[in-house]
């Protein structure tokens, strides 16, 4: 039986205390007669000895290349090379960084001197500079350009572009990054990643120090290669929990700053570049959290965290974290390598895809609010209230000096809830989604409402109770509309209210027991009916707007309520593409039954566009069908919001 991972830790510290002459005889006690127990703590001593060893020799190098070759700032005015030293700018355990003038080309560079135990394995060193060739090669705008690696009077240095801006680690000193923000920065090390995996290099060493943030808002990865001159590598037969304490106790023994390491840089097993792929989810967690995923005050607490434990999901941090941002870090930080994405493309895909939702939600919503503030301004009853608040400013100027005030809510305000499925067939639930998205669009058209967007609505769909006096106060209306839709081969009974949600008030109800043919009229009924109560007056062109069914054909209205349903709902898992396909396909046979049928066009557009960007099918004859859906899009209905929406998509 093998022995406990605290017992050998408890005799190999028992052992460390022990003199030399005395150890044998500790041993025969201490382990009696278990082999097992006493190779494993001798080979814990033995690695124990020689990383003192590798200590010792590692500061004698330093202190003689120290004493032999002056101090660091004493390079200053000296030419390496073709380059002469201006001035020291950084240091790190990779080397001294100058800012140096190149004499022959005339421009400034950063110049990374190496330590001279960088350089003194000439295998590694020959790998290193074939890696810093391949990245230099890329001429990636994400990957700090690479002048040249070389060598002058045994001093080994690397040649490269001087960065102005500041490392996402003081960046992070200063404070939190916006999600929006953290996604950009994490889509440029990503694609600078993903450009350096294509050529065979994996960095190893990615953390906030090693990411560059430019005044202009480029992002630049640093230091691609560097830690493989650093590397050590852990014999196959030492065990795992001896190898983690060789990370503790070896300087250098495994790549990388502790906190952003993968499993297997924390094992020190085989890298690939996967374990960039993990770096990467650390650093965002960071990034959006302002917290470490693995936490510990010592390397072998981090260590110990990393192995044995998991991290906290985002949402304990911070509130509406959306979910899909919520899956791409866990994807991330899976420990075992198989599970995390496989390559840099596939997480810049799913990056690229949350960060297009987050724009368009945002753009809507925008869109939405500036609409209807432009109707409430340009309308005579705002131009009486202005007057009033002047006067109202200049008869009582101390009150309102004094009043403290809160926003308003708007009464003409009201949040779309997501209808309930009461159908016997539970997969009906699009169908209810598709109500609603309906209902909320048609509302969304009057311009006297403020109308909360679908994106906002739609993390109230549940089971459970709903607080409508808090979801209210949450999205900041006065009116909340509910309902349920139960859907039975050719016949549909849905239920509709406007609630108060001040007072739980029910304003109005409807319950609606129709043919499936007639969806298109209940739709506009409930909007017009929900408009009326709130007062909110209809021009003939919104009327018309609201009254115009989506098409002629209700099959074809179901087939892109699934399609739209399952858009919404697609996230990073690895159908996705299966998805978007099934999205294609369904959209496809909608137009073909109504080749007018102007928001199946907008969807398709979009769907084609998601397949095209985000790589599953980049390709010439893919974009092609995404403009020819918006072309199709434009010639049906040019002077619509929709159809520009889907021009500025694709052309994004």
């Amino acid at each position: 039986m093998a022995p406990a991972l605290q017992t050998i830790e408890e005799t190999f510290h028992a052992a460390l205390d022990c003199d030399p002459d005395q150890l044998n005889a500790f041993l025969d006690t201490r382990c009696g007669g278990d082999k097992a127990l006493r190779t494993k703590v001798e080979a814990l001593l033995a690695s124990h000895r020689k990383a003192e060893t590798s200590v010792e020799i590692s500061i004698s190098a330093v202190a003689a290349n120290i004493i032999g070759n002056r101090q660091p700032d004493s390079l200053i005015g000296e030419t390496i090379g073709h380059y002469r030293i201006l001035k020291r700018i950084g240091a790190g355990g990779m080397g001294e960084v100058y800012l140096a003038s190149d004499i022959n080309a005339g421009r400034t560079a950063a110049l990374k001197v190496l330590p001279a135990h960088l350089g003194s394995n000439m295998e590694r060193l020959r790998r290193f500079e074939q890696e810093a060739r391949a990245v230099a090669g890329l001429n990636h705008p994400n990957i700090m350009t690479i002048y040249e690696v070389g060598t002058d009077d045994s001093r080994r240095y690397i040649a490269s572009e001087l960065i102005e801006g500041e490392t996402l680690h003081e960046r992070l000193a200063r404070g939190g990054v916006e999600i929006r923000e953290a996604i950009e920065i994490a889509i440029q090390v990503a694609s600078a990643l993903a450009a350096a995996h294509s050529a065979g290099v994996v960095h190893r060493d990615i953390k906030p120090q090693n990411i560059m943030l430019r005044p202009d808002g480029y992002v630049k990865v640093l230091d691609f290669g560097i830690a493989k001159l650093a590397e050590r590598e852990v014999l196959p037969s030492v065990p795992e929990n001896e190898a983690l304490k060789l990370v503790e106790t070896n300087a250098g023994s495994i790549l990388g700053t502790v906190s952003y390491m993968s499993l297997e840089q924390a094992r020190g097993a085989h890298v690939d570049k996967r374990t960039d792929i993990w770096s990467l989810g650390v650093v965002l967690y960071e990034m959006i959290t302002g917290r470490a995923p693995f936490p510990g005050d010592i390397p072998g607490e981090v260590m110990s965290s990393i192995v044995e434990k998991e991290p906290l999901p985002l949402g304990r941090y911070l509130e509406r974290v959306p979910p899909e941002l919520e899956q791409i870090v866990t994807k991330a930080l899976q420990k075992n390598p198989q599970e995390r994405f496989q390559s840099a493309n596939e997480l810049l895909a799913a990056l690229k895809h949350l960060l297009h939702k987050l724009e368009l939600a945002a753009e809507l919503d925008q869109s939405s609010a500036r609409d209807s503030s432009a109707r409430w301004i340009q309308s005579p009853i705002a131009a009486g209230v202005a007057v009033l608040a002047i006067a109202l400013a200049a008869l009582f100027p101390f009150y309102w000096l004094r009043k403290p005030r809160t926003a308003a809510i708007p009464e003409k305000s009201v949040a779309v809830l997501p209808f309930e499925n009461l159908s016997d067939d539970k997969t009906n639930s699009y169908f209810a989604d598709g109500m609603q998205d309906e209902i909320l669009s048609d509302l969304a058209k009057v311009g006297e409402l403020k109308v909360v967007s679908r994106t906002s609505v739609m993390q109230y769909k549940s089971g459970a109770a709903r607080n409508l006096r808090e979801i209210a106060h949450q999205l900041g209306v006065a009116h909340v509309v509910e309902g349920s839709v139960e859907r039975s081969g050719t016949h549909v009974h849905i239920n509709a209210q406007l609630i108060d949600a001040r007072s739980d008030h029910r304003v109005w109800g409807q319950t609606y027991d129709r043919e499936l043919s007639d969806i298109f009229a209940i739709q506009s009924e409930i909007a017009k009916s929900i408009a009326d109560q709130l007062q909110a007056k209809l021009s003939p062109d919104e009327k018309k707007a609201i009254e115009r069914p989506p098409t002629s054909d209700v099959t074809a209205f179901d087939l892109y309520t699934r399609a739209k349903n399952i858009q919404l709902a697609t996230t990073i898992r690895s159908t996705e593409k299966t998805d978007l396909l099934n999205v294609v396909d369904l959209l496809n046979q909608a137009v073909a039954r109504d080749a007018a049928f102007f928001d199946a066009y907008c969807q398709l557009a979009y769907a084609h566009d998601i397949l095209y960007f985000s790589g599953y099918d980049h390709t010439p004859a893919r974009l092609a069908l995404a403009e020819a859906a918006v072309h199709t899009a434009f010639r049906l209905r040019p002077e619509a919001g929709e159809a520009h929406l889907a021009r500025a998509r694709n052309l994004y």
